[in-house]
């Protein structure tokens, strides 16, 4: 089943519709094919995940802070978290404030709880507005001009002070059950911290480690210089490769302030792999912020983000974290989980971009790509391992919509019989829209793209495909009530067909699991029944009528009285069209509430 929502069929070719009413216009095009190059392996995408640096302590200002925390690491398996450490561990030497962190400590114990191995990475706080009025290190760290006027001197940078200030810093957090996997020794201030100045320090950091002072604590990762933009993280690097200091480093990151291009991105990780050195980007956009006052952002801005996701991982990138997933304190800040102080916390449309891009790319690699010229408003990157395909159709125009546009895979077969997937437009939930796609061949499917709309297509191309479901019952009472399904499958999977009557907990996913349905009381006395499919895989469930031998109870209070004929008064005459019907008043189900009724009615009371 294609996904249909905001395209034109009209059977006509190669011609432009407008529609009555409508601004925009949309341009059909049948030939041409998006191939995936699933034999084409790229680089591996091995480390994504959240950041709360900045963010830890006003978690615990939400009324959910748990629930927060399960969505995150329980209901999504996120395997990295940025936290940090800041100048305020130490302000005067000598006199340190251990407990400064004993909140973000507190939140990372609890993310522990419920997944034990997340791996935590520490960056410098770089909010003291280190380019220009305050200094982002302890003033017995760092002397120099430049953070209160003037030029900066990065030869008054005192690395031996700044090593124990970190040792400290990772002392705390092992003690504290919370070890910190990889820090960048700094963050955004390149003028105070060159490639010698990160080389002495790290240098001297693990000569400290070795001491029995430290005995125990484990040496991290080092990850440098997570620059400010991606330009300046290239100079860094080069910079670093050019004086040896490469040893030292598993990996560089940059942001992407200075609004990055393609070329260069590619000029960074080509100098990074000349040094067999990955390139990451620890502080990304989710695409669920801004300062909207807890508003979603436009889907324009998610459609330019995850753009700019396409050319970075077709430059190379090998994964990410997503900025600040959950609320600061800051009421006008929307994040992904958003929140005002004391209250509940909500999951809005980023959150959901999140979950779906851990889950389809993290430990897989990217794969190559052909997008023909003439689909120049499609953007797209996907990603493989030896079973599933996760792939990123992106259409970045306002006005063109894509009709049966073909998906090809190249070197593989698609193995499941149904391609899960998940749309997000304008007009979407937040958490998008699922659906299912039937595959035309063994290596092709056909795909309907509307403007301005992020879609992600996810189908299995290893082993058999299976699919067994096991359901606890099919036939239910007309009472609210809830029942499960046993699904066993080794492929992606989606309901679809759902009535208005059902719900589930988990309408998609590509491994097995218990679904749970939720039936809303059947309030007509006629039983009713829905014919739902896990792909292609029909269910029956029947639900009883909800009046049977109590046929008559038009006020619903449990009897049949004359409150019952006061209440079909009320509404005789109205039809299933009008606001204040009642399906309870209307007996023989006609969609009207006639006389016929009444008489039904009238002959029930009488029996009482």
């Amino acid at each position: 089943m294609n996904i249909k929502q905001g395209v034109l069929k009209k059977g006509l070719s190669n011609i432009a519709v407008i529609l009555i009413g409508a601004l925009s216009f949309y341009s059909l095009h049948a030939q041409s094919a998006i191939e995936l190059h699933a034999g084409e392996l790229k680089q591996k995408i091995d480390i994504v995940g959240g950041d709360m640096e900045r963010s830890a302590n006003f978690l615990l200002q939400a009324s959910n802070p748990d629930e927060i925390i399960d969505w995150y690491f329980s209901d999504m398996v996120m395997p990295y978290m940025r936290v940090v450490f800041d100048k305020k561990q130490e302000l005067i030497e000598g006199a340190p404030n251990f407990g400064f962190y004993s909140k973000q400590i507190e939140v990372m114990q609890k993310i522990k709880a419920v997944n034990p191995d997340v791996k935590f990475w520490a960056t410098l706080k770089t909010d003291y507005d280190g380019y220009g009025k305050n200094n982002n290190m302890p003033d017995w760290i760092y002397t120099g001009n430049g953070y209160n006027g003037g030029s900066y001197n990065s030869t008054l940078f005192k690395a031996d002070k700044y090593a124990g200030f970190l040792a400290d810093y990772l002392k705390l957090m092992h003690e504290s059950g919370v070890k910190i996997d990889i820090i960048s020794v700094s963050k955004e201030w390149m003028q105070v911290m060159p490639a010698r100045n990160e080389y002495n320090t790290i240098n001297q950091l693990k000569q400290l480690l070795a001491t029995e002072a430290y005995k125990g604590v484990p040496v991290p990762e080092f990850n440098g210089p997570a620059a400010w933009g991606v330009k300046q993280a290239k100079n860094f690097v080069v910079d670093v490769s050019n004086n040896g200091y490469q040893a030292n480093y598993s990996g560089f990151s940059a942001h992407t302030y200075d609004k990055p291009t393609e070329a260069n991105w590619l000029d960074l990780i080509t100098a990074a792999s000349a040094i067999n050195k990955p390139v990451y980007n620890e502080e990304s956009n989710a695409a669920g912020g801004g300062p909207l006052w807890g508003e979603e952002p436009t889907i324009g801005g998610v459609i330019n983000i995850y753009t700019g996701k396409t050319e970075s991982y077709r430059a190379g990138l090998r994964g990410e974290l997503f900025f600040e997933i959950w609320s600061r304190g800051i009421t006008k800040e929307t994040r992904a989980v958003y929140f005002t102080k004391g209250q509940k916390g909500n999951r809005l449309r980023g959150y959901w971009l999140i979950k779906a891009f851990i889950d389809g790319v993290y430990n897989k690699h990217y794969i190559a790509h052909t997008t023909p010229q003439e689909l120049s408003d499609i953007k797209v990157m996907a990603f493989s391992d030896d079973e599933y395909i996760t792939a990123y159709v992106i259409n970045a125009s306002t006005t063109n919509a894509f009709t049966n546009l073909p998906i090809t895979l190249n070197d593989k077969v698609i193995t499941s019989n149904t391609i899960v997937a998940q749309t997000w437009s304008e007009d979407t939930p937040k958490m998008g829209v699922v659906s299912g796609i039937t595959k035309t061949s063994s290596n092709s499917f056909s795909v309907n793209v509307a403007p301005s709309s992020l879609v992600i297509y996810k189908f299995r191309i290893g082993g058999n495909a299976t699919i067994n479901l096991s359901l606890n019952q099919n036939e239910i009472t007309a009472t609210e009530q809830s029942f499960n399904l046993d699904v066993t499958a080794n492929q992606p999977w989606v309901i679809t067909q759902l009535p208005n009557w059902l719900t589930v907990d988990q309408q998609s996913g590509d491994a097995s699991t218990t679904i749970t349905f939720n039936a809303i009381e059947n309030m007509s006395n006629v039983e009713r029944a829905a014919t739902i499919y896990v792909n292609d895989v029909p269910l029956l469930v029947v639900q009883s009528g909800g009046y049977g031998q109590g046929e008559g109870d038009v006020n619903l209070d449990g009897v049949v009285n004359a409150a019952d004929l006061e209440s079909f008064r009320a509404v005789y005459g109205l039809s299933n069209t009008d606001k204040n019907y009642l399906l309870s008043a209307d007996l023989d189900v006609d969609g009207k509430i006639t006389k016929r009724d009444y008489s039904q009615l009238y002959a029930i009371f009488l029996q009482q």
